[in-house]
Parts: C-alpha cells; structure tokens; sequence
C-alpha cells in the first residue's frame, strides 16, 4: 500500500498500492468496497474530492486519473505529464485537482471536466509532493534537491523556497493554520519552518534513516513522521 485518504465524512478509505490497483473501504467494519483498475504501474498517491464524489488516483504510468467513488468507474485520464506522478491534490472546493510529477511540474486541472489549466514549471527538481495550504491561497511543493517551493494559487507565482534538507524531500504539510510547514526528507531529518519567512524552526532529526511523510493533528500541537527506521514518531 502506497497511498491513503480519507473519505470527507470519514467513513471510507481509499487506498493505492504497488500493483497498480485502488481500493476502497469502510473504516467501520474494514470491509473492501470497491476495487478499480486501470492504472498500468505503481499508484503513488490518492485523494478524495471535498465532496466525496470523486476519487483521483496519480501513478507511475505518467497519469492522473478520476473516478466516480460510489461506482468505482472512470470519469477521466488525465494524460498531459511525461514522468511518473508523485502527488495529486484536490482544492478546496473541489473544483480544481493539482498534481506534482517526475517531470518537474506542476498541473491544474479541472477535476469536474478534466480540461488542463495552469501549468508551473519550476524545472527544479523532481517533484515527490504536493499540499494545499489550509486558506486555499498556497500550493507547496517538495523536491528532489532538497528544497520545498510555495506557489500563488491564483497567479502561479513564485513564493518563499525553504532550503534546509540536504537531500530529497519526500513529504510536506501545513499546519491546520497554515502558519506552519512541517518537511520530512531522505537525510533522516523532519523540519519545522515559519511560512511566510522561510525560516527554520525546529529541526528533528532522531530517525535513524529516510523519513517518507510527515502530518499534523488536528489541532496543531503533535507532528507525526514514518521512516523507513520502522518507527513512527510523534513530536
């Protein structure tokens, strides 16, 4: 299992694995729902539309893919990236779906229609993750040299680039007031950073090997981090 979210209402979990397959489950009873295929390799991340009607799925085939959630049936492929497809992301109100790829950029789409939109080209790394601040107004994105960048929503213009991490940065979260950025890296490092500086904060560093993601609580006090050391860790 490479991917998990939960369904708005949190009664379901979608799930993406290494064989090219998303699922579908109820929290309750853990029962699998659905199964969708359609995906040529490995998904690498899974989202759940505000709404709760639709599922986007971004794979190593190079693609992003929507699906109905109640039906399991395909609405959309969406084809336009050249690389494989790290991260995708629903806005906030669901109108837009935003995916981070291998080929170094980053997309907008129309998560009703499928139509491309925007297109940032930061050309500056392999892209490993993508977030969407808690306002709406922020994309950030994580990349292979190291760095995390944050783009305008609505111009797609440049904002602060967090430098720090000396190697990939494979997970990148806001906090639930968006003040804050929590990184987490392949130099065994999870960072905590001021959003609208670009400053370092905290600077944890007692996994003993590649951090892979990195979330908030709810309510902004604990962060939580999962290494390839095989612990998870709360700070």
């Amino acid at each position: 299992v490479t991917s998990l979210a939960f369904s708005p209402d949190s009664q379901r979990i979608v799930s993406g694995n290494w064989r090219g397959m998303v699922q579908l489950w109820d929290c309750t009873s853990g029962k699998e729902l659905l199964v969708i295929k359609g995906h040529t390799d490995p998904i690498r991340s899974v989202a759940y539309s505000p709404c709760g009607k639709r599922i986007a799925s971004a794979s190593d085939d190079k693609t992003v893919r929507l699906w109905d959630s109640e039906t399991g049936l395909r609405m959309f492929v969406l084809e336009d990236h050249n690389n494989k497809v790290y991260s995708v992301r629903f806005s906030l109100d669901g109108r837009q779906l935003v995916s981070g790829s291998w080929d170094e950029t980053i997309r907008f789409w129309n998560s009703e229609t499928g139509e491309p939109g925007v297109v940032l080209s930061p050309l500056l790394g392999m892209i490993y993750s993508i977030t969407i601040s808690p306002d709406g107004r922020w994309v950030a994105s994580s990349h292979k040299d190291g760095n995390v960048r944050l783009w305008d929503m609505v111009s797609g213009s440049p904002g602060p680039v967090l430098h720090g991490h000396t190697s990939t940065v494979t997970g990148v979260a806001f906090s639930p007031k968006g003040q804050l950025i929590a990184t987490s890296s392949t130099d065994c490092r999870v960072m905590l950073w001021d959003k609208s500086t670009g400053d370092i904060i905290s600077t944890f560093d007692d996994h003993l090997c590649h951090v892979y993601d990195v979330a908030f609580s709810p309510d902004g006090i604990t962060i939580a981090s999962g290494s390839h050391d095989k612990t998870v860790r709360l700070w």
